[in-house]
């Protein structure tokens, strides 16, 4: 599932936390917010665990981006 797939199918009132692996919070997402504030290669990211934490709260670890600018 990538980040795209999940934000279209959740509902009032989810809160999401995308965190990296290394459980770093990249941004708190709430339904209903403007999804214009990602760029495409966020939307595209994978979602490696989903995890509910509370009622309506979810945490989703995303896969790491690879530099593709390292050699």
């Amino acid at each position: 599932m990538t980040v795209q797939d999940l934000l279209k199918t959740i509902e009032d009132p989810a809160v999401i936390t995308f965190v990296d692996k290394e459980n770093n919070e990249l941004i708190i997402f709430e339904h209903g917010n403007s999804t214009d504030i990602f760029n495409a290669g966020f939307l595209w990211r994978k979602i490696i665990t989903l995890t509910a934490k509370r009622n309506n709260e979810f945490e989703a670890i995303l896969e790491d981006v690879k530099n593709e600018t390292e050699n």
